[in-house]
Order: C-alpha cells, then sequence, then structure tokens
C-alpha cells in the first residue's frame, strides 16, 4: 500500500484488515513531483523507489492510495520510463474495494451514509487512468442516497485544480476555473462531494467555501469505513 497526499492510513487500514489481506505500507509516498514538474528523470527516482522496494519484498500487487497522478505514473507511465513488466499488479484501492465487495469480503451498512452522495471523477483516475464504474459500484454499495454528476465520467468537467493547488499566485485564476464543476455539484442536490484524488479534494473544499455550496469533501475510503459492518 502506497499512500499519498494528506491521506490517513486509517480508512484503508480497517478495510484491509476486513477483508483478511496480508499488507504492509510503503515508507515512500506515491506523490511524484517530478511528474508536476515535468522531469522525467526526478520523477523516475522518485517512482523506482516504490518499485525496487516492491520488488525487493516480492509483493503481489502494489495499491495506491486516493490520489490521480500517483495512480497513473506507477499503472501507466513508470512501466515505459523503465522499459520493463513489472513482477507485480498496480492498482488503485478503488479497484481494489470493488473487487472484495464483489467477492463478498466486506459487508456495508448503508444506512451509515444517508446523506446524498455525488462523485467527481479527476481527470487522471478516469480520462487518464480508465477507472469509471468502479467507484461508482462501491458508492452503491456503501450510500444510501447516489446522484450522479452530469456530465460524467469521461465527459466530466476538471475541478479546475489540476497541478496548481499548491501555487498561491493562480489562486483566483483556479477558482474561476472551477465555476463550472461548483455549479455541476450544486445541480446535484448533494450534501457530500466524494474526490478519489487529493488535489481534487482540496480544490472541491476551496470551490464549496468559494461559492457557498455548503458540502462536505471526503474520500471513498472514508465512507466505505464508516458504513463496514464489522
Amino acid at each position: 500500500m502506497a499512500l499519498s497526499g494528506a491521506h490517513s492510513i486509517v480508512p484503508p487500514a480497517i478495510l484491509f484488515h476486513q477483508a483478511k489481506v496480508n499488507w504492509t505500507l510503503s515508507i515512500f509516498e506515491a506523490s511524484n513531483y517530478g511528474v508536476f514538474l515535468g522531469d522525467t528523470e526526478r520523477a523516475k527516482h522518485i517512482a523506482k523507489r516504490i518499485i525496487d522496494e516492491a520488488k525487493r519484498l516480492e509483493v503481489k500487487e502494489v495499491v495506491i492510495g486516493e490520489y490521480g497522478h500517483a495512480y497513473t505514473t506507477l499503472r501507466w507511465e513508470a512501466p515505459k520510463w523503465f522499459w520493463e513488466a513489472f513482477p507485480f499488479r498496480v492498482r488503485s484501492i478503488i479497484e481494489v474495494m470493488a473487487g472484495w465487495i464483489q467477492e463478498g469480503r466486506l459487508t456495508f451498512d448503508r444506512s451509515s451514509n444517508k446523506e446524498a452522495v455525488t462523485y467527481h471523477d479527476s481527470c487522471n483516475l478516469t480520462r487518464n487512468g480508465g477507472l469509471l464504474e468502479e467507484p461508482r459500484f462501491v458508492l452503491r454499495a456503501v450510500t444510501e442516497d447516489f446522484r450522479e454528476i452530469y456530465p460524467n465520467k469521461e465527459e466530466n468537467y476538471c475541478c479546475g485544480g489540476g497541478g496548481i493547488v499548491a501555487v498561491s499566485e493562480w489562486d483566483s485564476r483556479r477558482l474561476e476555473a472551477g465555476l463550472p464543476k461548483a455549479n455541476q455539484i450544486k445541480a446535484t442536490g448533494a450534501k457530500i462531494v466524494v474526490a478519489a484524488c487529493d488535489n481534487c479534494r482540496i480544490q472541491l473544499g476551496e470551490l464549496s467555501e468559494h461559492y457557498g455550496l455548503g458540502v462536505t469533501v471526503a474520500g471513498l475510503c472514508e465512507l466505505a469505513a464508516r458504513a463496514l459492518v464489522i
């Protein structure tokens, strides 16, 4: 398990424990600022730390936490950088959760998440990563009132954050760019917006405050752990 961004290990750890799988936590963060900087050599160096560790431990799978570019980097870009097929799978925690639910490893009480929930498709996970149905499958399993944003999936609007969330001089520009996303969220009437990407969560939280949306921004693992029947 490789975390990224300001995530807590607690919700994924609860799910891993309940699914009864053998797992460990990487000391190396999956965030890759070489990618943000457009510096392939630095990006390769950062990715190689996780790759080498996974090989040393002879793991069967590297699971990436809820972060868009961390997933696409290790899943799709890194194999091309190193010209090799890794001896382990790389998947998002979203794919893993969906699989556990299908296998009957996890049971949920949907009434634990009663409020209306909508899902934001992050650019990296959706358009670049191909994760379309898995997050929706999980959300329908753990919430009572899931509402789609329109348009969604490959046609969904970018949150407007991208790689500039941490660049303060662009704050006004990215909040302006996020207005279409704010309007999308408002139209759903949802009280909780789920995003499986740290940059998106930061941006959506600031959009809610800036445009008075009054929504809570949450992660998929967070809602799943809350609804888990133990």
